[in-house]
């Protein structure tokens, strides 16, 4: 019987799936909200087609800053005000957001932005 590591991250079992293609959009979208999966894959993931993929690693804990920023100019909205609400999104990124031209969006960057002058 294998134990497990409480200080180690659980397997992403959607991983494989993703890596080898041909996985429909819920194990993809399953894969980027799981913080288990490597940055590598989040990386090559922000590009997905499907808006829910990228939405998904919009809301990732551990999706890198500079994935965050290229998000931010996500032509659907729902992407933006994902990473416009992530406290994890880059400043430079939340000023582009506060102009942006839905007030969802805008609102939940100066939200993020008011956060970040707290911390």
């Amino acid at each position: 019987m294998t134990s497990h590591n409480p200080h180690t991250a659980p397997a992403c079992p959607a991983c494989p799936v993703v890596v080898g293609g041909g996985a429909g959009t819920a194990p993809v979208a399953f894969a980027a909200a799981n913080p288990s999966t490597p940055v590598d894959i989040l990386e090559r993931l922000v590009t997905n087609a499907d808006e829910l993929v990228r939405e998904a690693i919009a809301d990732n804990p551990n999706t890198p800053e500079a994935q965050l920023g290229l998000l931010a100019l996500d032509p659907k909205e729902r992407v933006r005000f994902t990473v416009a609400s992530n406290r994890r999104t880059p400043q430079a990124a939340l000023e582009i957001l506060a102009s942006d031209f839905t007030s969802r969006v805008k609102d939940a960057a100066n939200t993020t932005l008011a956060a970040h002058s707290h911390d």
